[in-house]
């Protein structure tokens, strides 16, 4: 099945979509109808479909997606987010979650092929501040946000939200702007701008286990963190804009070496599929390369029309799940399973957050 590969900007038309192969990008398609309102900071994809999440009212849209592109405009949902850097879809596509800025700050829906359905009674007990990124495993949900404990976490079931996990026993030291689970969804990494700007921490049913120790050089201030099989990808805000590291369940491993052709601007958002695609400031606002991170792949005929805020390749055979504050990562691996801010199929659908 083929994929595509999705990019959020900050200038009309605020997204753009293209045909992605081992050749990397093709010719961009054609936009959709009805465009974003503003800045697209995130993008979920699951089968059939891709979801915008934005800053300006109704704060998510969601589109039909397929391999020849983009298709028509769902309704909004009844009730909407607000402002919204952060939308997952669940990982069976039966369900959508977004964040907020305004209480109660996360927020989640039924999805079916006919598009946003009943939204879900809000968790008890809500984040503590502004949500920036959202992401799903099999029977939780998880939010990175402003104001100490910086992250809350939850059961998820298909009556919604349970009771709030106890926080990890060593916090994150700051606002947390993304957040991942690993592929196992045994594990879960949050990405913050103030040292060791990654915490990363064992999962299971009962919540966070012992933190890891830090990675091995420390990236940077994080913009997005994204994990996917055996590798991690952390978009950063200084050279070299993208870090990739390993990845197991002991927690980080080896650093991979810089490219020789690194992006020309500040990591806003990061995806891997069989390659790495970093979307950043600065032209050409999207940068593709090899899975080793070595190659980098030509840049698009059509580039996006301004700075890049999210960026995802679509599942080849699976709904996958994102998160993103503006600034996100997600991975597809070669089995075309996706996590992270995007990641959506030639039949699938695509969840975008925009600003």
């Amino acid at each position: 099945m083929p994929q595509e590969i999705i990019v959020g900007h900050d200038i009309t038309p605020f997204v753009s979509a293209y045909p992605w192969s081992a050749s990397g990008f093709g010719a961009r398609f054609a936009n959709p109808s009805a465009l974003p309102g503003s800045t697209c900071y995130s993008v979920s994809p699951t089968l059939g479909a891709v979801v915008l999440g934005s800053i300006t009212v109704p704060g998510i849209a969601a589109y039909a997606f397929s391999s020849g592109g983009w298709g028509s405009k769902y309704s909004s949902p009844a009730v909407t987010p607000g402002a919204s850097y952060g939308v997952s879809y669940h990982p069976s596509g039966n369900y959508i979650a977004a964040t907020g800025s305004a209480s109660p700050r996360i927020h989640a829906y039924l999805w079916s092929a006919s598009g946003f359905g009943t939204k879900f009674a809000n968790p008890s007990t809500i984040p503590t501040g502004q949500a920036y990124a959202i992401d799903f495993a099999e029977s939780q949900v998880i939010t990175a946000h402003a104001t100490t404990p910086y992250t809350s976490a939850y059961p998820w079931s298909a009556s919604g939200f349970g009771t709030k996990f106890a926080n990890p026993g060593s916090l994150p030291p700051s606002d947390c702007y993304s957040v991942s689970f690993s592929s196992s969804y045994s594990e879960v990494v949050l990405g913050h701008s103030t040292t060791p700007h990654l915490s990363a921490y064992p999962w299971s049913a009962t919540g966070f286990g012992t933190k890891f120790a830090n990675a091995s050089p420390l990236p940077g201030s994080v913009n997005s963190v994204r994990i996917k099989n055996n590798i991690m990808a952390v978009a950063i805000s200084g050279t070299p804009f993208l870090r990739i590291y390993g990845w197991s369940s002991s927690g980080y491993g080896s650093a991979y070496s810089s490219p020789s052709s690194l992006a020309a601007g500040v990591g806003n958002n990061t995806t891997a599929s069989n390659q790495i695609a970093l979307a950043h400031t600065t032209t050409p606002f999207v940068s593709a390369w090899d899975i080793g991170y070595v190659t980098k792949f030509a840049n698009p005929s059509t580039l996006p029309a301004g700075n890049g805020q999210s960026v995802a390749f679509t599942p080849e055979t699976t709904p996958g799940d994102a998160t993103g504050a503006g600034v996100g990562v997600a991975i597809v691996s070669a089995e075309g399973n996706a996590t992270g801010t995007i990641v959506a199929s030639g039949g699938g659908m695509l969840l975008l957050g925009v600003g």
